[in-house]
């Protein structure tokens, strides 16, 4: 009797410990089973998710293009000449900086002379306005080099521009620019101008094709050593 309980209880026991890990790997399948269809229901919801967003981008970028162009097909000169002076001045401000920066930077002679060639090879300047006389080299009485025998300098400190005509994107338009700069002689003496100048600007090239100073509007001269 005894030993017949003890092989049932042994039976029931092994019965129920491999019940147990079946079970145990039941649970494993399918709590297995609920991440990966979690996962696949994220995957498809960041899915959707990007798809939407794209998909109001893409309207967006569709309406303001329309809204652009309703702008410029608009028979209100105001809002025509806005939008279309919004997209000349950010067009050309890049081009501009380049130019201003290059043009009124200079230690020496030399230096004087390569602007105008960075200015060629990183095509800023039409070849028409590299050959004019705003590149010349000025000259002392004797006729050597002005920059040289006074030590002249000049260094850049940055701009305002402002456009002034409105194009279609093809023709050119004139910009004013406010240019500040230091200009110093040996170690003697330096003076801090703002200069106004208008600056034609070839929108379909998108090169300088010229600088003329209009006005000085600031000019301070300071002392840096007593002779």
């Amino acid at each position: 009797m005894n030993k017949n309980f003890k092989k049932w209880v042994s039976i029931i026991f092994i019965a129920l410990f491999f019940a147990l890990i079946v079970f145990t790997i039941l649970m494993n399948v399918t709590a297995t089973n609920s991440n990966n269809k979690a996962k696949n229901q994220l995957k498809i919801q960041q899915e959707k998710l990007d798809s939407n967003k794209n998909n109001y981008q893409d309207k967006f970028n569709d309406e303001f293009n329309q809204y652009k162009n309703n702008l410029y097909k608009s028979k209100d000169a105001k809002l025509s000449s806005i939008t279309l002076n919004n997209e000349n001045y950010s067009k050309a401000k890049d081009s501009l900086d380049k130019f201003l920066s290059s043009y009124f930077t200079y230690k020496n002679q030399k230096t004087f002379n390569e602007r105008k060639d960075y200015l060629l090879s990183n095509d800023l300047i039409t070849k028409s306005f590299a050959n004019s006389d705003k590149f010349d080299s000025p000259k002392d009485s004797t006729g050597n080099s002005y920059i040289d025998a006074s030590g002249l300098t000049s260094t850049y400190k940055g701009n305002s521009i402002y456009s002034n005509f409105i194009t279609n994107g093809k023709g050119s338009i004139s910009v004013y620019a406010l240019v500040t700069f230091d200009s110093q002689y040996r170690d003697s003496w330096v003076s801090t101008a703002t200069n106004l100048y208008k600056i034609d600007y070839n929108m379909e090239n998108m090169k300088i094709n010229g600088i003329n100073k209009i006005s000085t509007i600031e000019n301070k001269g300071t002392a840096t050593r007593s002779n």
